[in-house]
């Protein structure tokens, strides 16, 4: 069966970041470090969701790089000011279809 190669970049974040594959947790970094983490993609549609927390202190950041079959599909790194505020600071998700091993379709999905 064909398939595709995932690697992802993840980190550094601040507090900590975390990757869904398809509703499943594939990877976590904590405070400031880097992960880098791979996996076959089989044909058929795939959701990755990019989540990171802070714990209230001021400043946040975000960093993910997706790539597909040596591809860059996804490079963000975002920062910002979270004050006082505890919680979610940074929530993205796209969609990617895999066709005979290649991505037919990769899509950011827009916030409700």
């Amino acid at each position: 069966m064909p398939s595709a190669h995932l690697l992802a970049d993840i980190g550094p974040c601040d507090d900590n970041g975390y990757l869904l594959i398809n509703g499943l947790s594939a990877v976590s970094v904590p405070l400031n470090e880097t992960r880098r983490f791979q996996r076959t993609l089989q044909d058929g549609s795939h959701n990755f969701v990019f989540r990171v927390t802070n714990d209230g202190r001021f400043a946040w950041k975000a960093r993910l790089r997706l790539i597909i079959n040596r591809v860059t599909y996804v490079d963000e790194e975002q920062a910002g000011d979270s004050f006082l505020f505890a919680g979610e600071v940074y929530n993205r998700e796209w969609q990617c279809q895999i066709v005979n091993g290649e991505v037919s379709e990769f899509l950011a999905v827009q916030p409700a």
